[in-house]
C-alpha cells in the first residue's frame, strides 16, 4: 500500500496534478499504512518473545513446576499463524491456580499436537467452531481435556487414531504421527492415561489423566 501511494504521488507530480487536497488524502493513506505496519510489528515481537520462551522450555528435559494456564496460553499464541487459517476459536479455560510439576516441553508437544489435529481433521474447510482446553486438579493428578465442536470421528476410524502414519485425510496435512506421539508421551513420559470420546456431528474430546508430579527418569522411546 505504501509503495502504491508513493507511486500515485509521483504520477500526480509528473502530471502537475498534485493539489493540497490530493496530497493530504495520500498522506492519510500513508499514515494508516504505517499504523498497520506498527501493529503487525508489535504482534510479531510478542510472538517472537513467546517463541523464545517456548524454545528455552523445549531445550530442557528437566522437571519444573509451571503454571498450567500461562504455559498453555503461550503455546496457543505460538500457533496463532496456523489458527488464523481456520474459522475456529481456541479457548483456554484452565484456572490460573493450577500448577504442574512435570516436563514442560513434552506438555507443549502434547497440547500442540492435539490442537493441530483438531484444526486439521476435526473441522471441514471454513467450518466455524471452538477448541476448548480445560483442566481439573485432583489431589495427586490433573485431568486435562481438549474438546472441539467439530464434525466428530467415525467409529471405524477412532480405533486407529493412535496408529503411526494412519490419517483419515490428505498427507498434506501431516504424516499421521501427531496422535501417536501424544499417546506415547502420555503413556511413557508422563505415566498417564488418555481417552477419546466422539460422536459424528458432536465433536471430539480427548481426556488426559496425568500425575500432578511426574516421576524422574521416565524415558520416552
Amino acid at each position: 500500500m505504501i509503495k502504491d501511494t508513493n507511486k500515485h504521488i509521483t504520477e500526480l507530480l509528473d502530471k502537475k496534478k498534485l493539489t493540497e487536497n490530493n496530497l493530504r488524502s495520500e498522506l492519510n493513506i500513508l499514515d494508516e499504512s504505517i499504523g498497520l505496519i506498527e501493529n503487525n510489528l508489535r504482534r510479531a515481537a510478542d510472538q517472537v518473545s513467546s517463541f523464545k520462551k517456548i524454545a528455552v522450555d523445549q531445550s530442557s528435559t528437566e522437571l519444573s513446576n509451571f503454571q498450567l494456564s500461562l504455559n498453555t496460553q503461550m503455546l496457543i499464541d505460538t500457533l496463532s499463524s496456523e489458527i488464523k487459517k481456520h474459522s475456529v476459536d481456541i479457548i483456554n479455560n484452565i484456572s490460573s491456580d493450577i500448577f504442574f510439576y512435570s516436563y514442560v516441553s513434552d506438555y507443549q508437544q502434547i497440547l500442540s499436537n492435539l490442537i493441530l489435529n483438531a484444526l486439521h481433521h476435526g473441522f471441514d474447510k471454513q467450518q466455524a467452531g471452538k477448541i476448548i482446553v480445560d483442566a481439573i486438579e485432583f489431589e495427586n493428578r490433573i485431568q486435562l481435556t481438549v474438546r472441539d465442536t467439530g464434525k466428530g470421528i467415525d467409529k471405524n476410524i477412532i480405533k486407529h487414531i493412535y496408529t503411526p502414519f494412519y490419517t483419515s485425510t490428505s498427507r498434506s496435512k501431516g504424516p499421521g504421527l501427531g496422535l501417536s506421539i501424544v499417546y506415547n508421551l502420555v503413556k511413557q513420559r508422563f505415566d498417564g492415561d488418555i481417552q477419546v470420546q466422539s460422536e459424528l456431528g458432536e465433536g471430539t474430546t480427548f481426556i488426559l489423566d496425568l500425575p500432578k508430579s511426574a516421576k524422574r527418569n521416565i524415558k520416552f522411546s
